[in-house]
């Protein structure tokens, strides 16, 4: 981890410096941009990073640099391209910090946002897994969705001060009289496992209350 830390620290320097020497402008797609900067690298001979990880660098500089240009007043293209960027690489918890900046303006009625701002900061995150027990247990994949993101950001790992665990956020009591057995935190962080049991808990409150979406997410 160390060694990986030190090479990503000296490698991110060279990766600024690629980017503003070679005029990559953070409003291309992120293909284009990454296209761009890998014909920069040759010229800085770091051409022995594989693909995967010359794109995770790439965009830790764009994250990075779009934190710092301003505290106040980020730049929306770096922020942009940074969102775009995790989105891809499946990094939706980081991805929608970078994107929510975006939506300020609109949300505070000084300005507003175009539809890709919108779809980064409220991504169709794990949607496969979703649909999928959404079908089953009948529920709106929207719903479950929105719970989803409020709840832990996408974020398969967070645990709530009441001790909630994975992406719905379950205590593992809930989780255990819902799928049997013993369900551990460490299980709960499994997405796809996380998922079954927090849709599943929630059709069952949309059951009790008739179908009450505002009623099922209160009691959720």
């Amino acid at each position: 981890v160390v060694r990986a830390w030190f090479r990503y620290s000296i490698w991110r320097r060279r990766f600024l410096y690629t980017v503003i020497s070679h005029g990559v402008d953070p409003r291309l797609s992120w293909q284009s941009a990454l296209g761009r900067l890998h014909q920069a690298s040759q010229a800085f001979e770091i051409i022995r990073l594989n693909a995967g990880e010359f794109e995770w660098v790439l965009e830790a500089v764009l994250f990075g640099a779009a934190r710092r240009r301003s505290a106040s007043e980020p730049s929306a293209a770096w922020l942009r391209t940074a969102a775009e960027l995790r989105t891809q690489a499946g990094d939706f918890q980081d991805a929608v910090a970078a994107a929510e900046p975006l939506l300020t303006p609109a949300l505070y009625g000084t300005g507003s946002a175009d539809a890709d701002a919108w779809s980064l900061a409220y991504p169709r995150a794990f949607w496969p897994e979703l649909t999928v027990m959404a079908e089953r247990y009948g529920v709106d994949p929207y719903l479950a969705l929105a719970i989803m993101r409020e709840e832990s950001r996408f974020d398969p790992e967070a645990i709530s001060p009441a001790r909630a665990v994975g992406l719905m956020q379950l205590l593992p009591t809930t989780a255990q009289g819902i799928l049997g057995g013993r369900v551990t935190p460490s299980r709960l962080m499994n997405p796809q496992l996380n998922i079954r049991a927090g849709v599943a808990y929630l059709g069952g409150l949309l059951r009790r209350y008739d179908g009450s979406a505002p009623l099922a997410v209160a009691a959720y």
